[in-house]
């Protein structure tokens, strides 16, 4: 740390390497105090206690160490280290990186849930590693500080698709990181009791935060998620409003984000830099013919697929109307439901009534891969009329496994569906969907006009997204510090 509070060419930094550690510590909290900006007084505050402090810390710390003398500032940053000690993750090693790229992907290698940010980080880490040097990070318990993964977590970013052999490989153990005049990326949204210091890292460090845009459901659409999404939303954006860039996921992320850091003036602030960074949606990955004989479901009926969360958002109580309607008019045909549980109890209990009725549908709140992808491959057609998406991964992987699609006409389901393999509807409107179900359960030739549409549609790799969200984020940052031009000091 003294380097760095001293700065690279003042010699008595080499010196102190040597000295006492009191001398050290009265030399860094010298210099901080000989020039007080918050930016040095958030990292003396990280250095010393290994956890990154709040905003009002960093507030408080500057103020008195504009006025403290000596050795009242001596005893300050250690009356911090101390009080922060008490609740801090013992025993645990502190390293500071310099000019460097740390990852904060806390919720995907702690958790095995595998939905659409999820994918996001496990496709971009591993590509990333490759070709960049990086620091994964999570939390500690308490949100105090950013530490390295253990070998579990490990698995869980870069190795989620393999059989891990954890008993022939170490990782080294975990240390807490602080970091400095470097790049922090947020691919996912960060939890929540991490948003205050990530904020005071944003808006006071000398470091850099960027990240992945991908929706602001919880703040336009407050009304279709539960109340407590919206409060932890607005955390996030407190730490939103300092970052530097957000790479948006597409057109609809873009018009959310930009309207939020256009807003942001008038607090005085400049807000991130909002650029698109769309998606991928890969090539048909399908080896059926699209002349061929149809998979089917149960029994021999058609497949009818939806696949999101059970909650009012992803109006799949429109599709239980629309699927009875079709039903009373005599058409065959089977529903499947696959989806995380949600929250509200409305579309099970009414599934479970159509199943009292002798109605084909059936629900899946816990499917693997291998159903996920059977259930693709085995549809006539998938059902997505979200009401409102950041961007409708399961419209994506249906068109990347040949199978049309029904889908919302706006937003960025209607953006990824205008490239062919897709009928677009209104999602607020029920005659809408019923008469597209009916066609496509119908109209074979228009079944297989879709399926050739979906052959011919342009692709993105995984590859090329990682490339230009490190380009559009990361490589910006790193190029301002390499060129002095980073944060003021």
């Amino acid at each position: 740390m003294a380097p760095l509070l001293l700065g690279k060419d003042d010699p008595s930094a080499d010196a102190l390497a040597a000295c006492d550690v009191g001398i050290q510590l009265d030399a860094v909290v010298g210099a901080v105090r000989d020039a007080p900006t918050p930016a040095r007084t958030w990292l003396l505050c990280a250095a010393v206690s290994g956890a990154l402090p709040t905003p009002d810390e960093v507030a408080r710390g500057t103020r008195f160490l504009r006025l403290a003398s000596a050795i009242e500032a001596t005893l300050w940053i250690l009356d911090y280290a101390l009080e922060t000690a008490r609740t801090r993750v013992a025993h645990m090693n502190v390293k500071i990186v310099s000019n460097g790229v740390l990852v904060d992907v806390d919720h995907t290698a702690r958790h095995d849930l595998h939905t659409g940010i999820q994918q996001v980080v496990r496709q971009v880490l591993p590509l990333w590693a490759r070709e960049h040097a990086i620091v994964p990070v999570v939390w500690t318990d308490r949100a105090q500080a950013m530490r390295t993964l253990s070998a579990g977590e490990q698995d869980r970013i870069f190795h989620w698709d393999q059989e891990c052999q954890e008993t022939a490989r170490c990782a080294d153990p975990s240390v807490l990181v602080v970091p400095w005049q470097s790049v922090v990326v947020l691919p996912e949204v960060p939890f929540p009791g991490a948003c205050e210091r990530l904020a005071a890292l944003a808006q006071f460090s000398s470091n850099a935060v960027v990240a992945i845009g991908y929706d602001c459901i919880p703040a336009v659409s407050a009304d279709m998620v539960p109340a407590g999404e919206t409060n932890r939303f607005a955390r996030y954006l407190v730490v939103v409003k300092h970052a530097r860039r957000i790479a948006s996921i597409g057109a609809t992320a873009t018009a959310e984000f930009r309207g939020f850091a256009q807003a942001l003036p008038a607090q005085g602030l400049k807000g991130p830099l909002v650029t698109e960074v769309a998606l991928p949606v890969g090539a048909d990955r399908s080896i059926a013919s699209v002349d061929g004989p149809e998979a089917t479901g149960r029994g021999g009926l058609p497949l009818v697929l939806c696949v999101g969360t059970f909650e009012p958002r992803k109006n799949q109580m429109a599709l239980l109307y629309a699927a009875e309607r079709l039903w009373r008019e005599g058409l065959l045909f089977e529903l499947l439901l696959i989806g995380g549980a949600g929250w509200g109890d409305v579309v099970p209990r009414m599934i479970d009534g159509l199943k009292q009725k002798g109605r084909p549908v059936h629900a899946v709140t816990k499917a693997t891969g291998a159903q996920l992808e059977d259930a693709y491959n085995r549809a006539r057609f998938t059902v997505f009329a979200s009401l409102h998406e950041g961007f409708g991964l399961p419209v994506a992987e249906s068109l990347e496994h040949g199978t049309p699609v029904i889908t919302t006409k706006y937003g960025s389901t209607g953006e990824i569906a205008s490239h062919g393999g897709a009928m677009r509807i209104d999602p607020n409107d029920d005659e809408e969907l019923v008469a597209a179900m009916r066609t496509m359960l119908v109209d074979d030739d228009l079944v297989r006009q879709l399926r050739r549409d979906i052959r011919a549609r342009p692709s993105r790799t995984w590859d090329e997204y990682a490339s230009e969200l490190w380009d559009s984020v990361v490589a910006p940052e790193l190029g301002a510090w390499s060129s002095g031009l980073g944060r003021p000091w």
